[in-house]
């Protein structure tokens, strides 16, 4: 039999049929394309916030770590009494010092337009905490009452422990950060220390 004279012997693509295959390609990179600018400007949209975060972590890590370095103040004078916008004392975790050796420091609570924490050691100042809320330092006691000054009054003669079972940093009401102080705490004896 002869092959029909209609039948075509050619193999391959069609013009039509290229074309459609470079339209769709065409649109799948497009969509690629797009996909990867819209990854893109997440990433850098959500950047600023990650850096917050993590400066924020940082900054956080440096207050539990001066309060928990809290040196044992028998070995020390006492200092003058902590309130709600000052704090006063010697850490071995102070940052930006060798780990262990024990520095003075004050943590101050600064009001103005915007409240800031500020931790000040060896004539160096970092900034904790800025926020329009109010910021104020309070001082828990072994009886798990919250007090706006330390050392707590007391009679004559009634010990009285010398570093608060924690120190909190308030934000309007809400407590932002709370640590409690590292090592052995000592007892102050109304009158001298014990």
């Amino acid at each position: 039999m002869a092959p029909s004279a209609h039948r075509s012997t050619q193999q391959g693509f069609t013009l039509i049929e290229v074309l459609v295959t470079f339209i769709l390609f065409g649109l799948i990179v497009v969509l690629l394309f797009s996909g990867y600018g819209y990854a893109l400007m997440q990433r850098e949209r959500f950047r600023g916030w990650l850096d917050d975060y993590h400066t924020d972590a940082l900054r956080r890590g440096w207050f539990e770590a001066t309060i928990e370095g809290l040196a044992n103040p028998l070995e020390q004078t006492l200092p003058d009494t902590a309130t709600s916008d000052r704090f006063a004392g010697v850490s071995a975790s102070l940052p930006g010092t060798p780990p262990g050796q024990p520095r003075a420091f004050e943590l101050i609570v600064e009001a103005g337009s915007e409240y800031r924490l500020l931790l000040v050691a060896d004539d160096r100042e970092w900034t904790l905490v800025t926020t329009r809320e109010p910021l104020r330092l309070a001082y828990l006691d072994y009886d798990g009452n919250t007090l706006a000054s330390w050392p707590p009054q007391a009679e004559f003669g009634t010990p009285l422990p010398l570093l608060p079972l924690a120190v909190v940093l308030r934000e309007g009401e809400a407590i932002r950060w709370l640590k409690r102080p590292g090592g052995r705490v000592g007892q102050f004896v109304s009158g001298g220390q014990r």
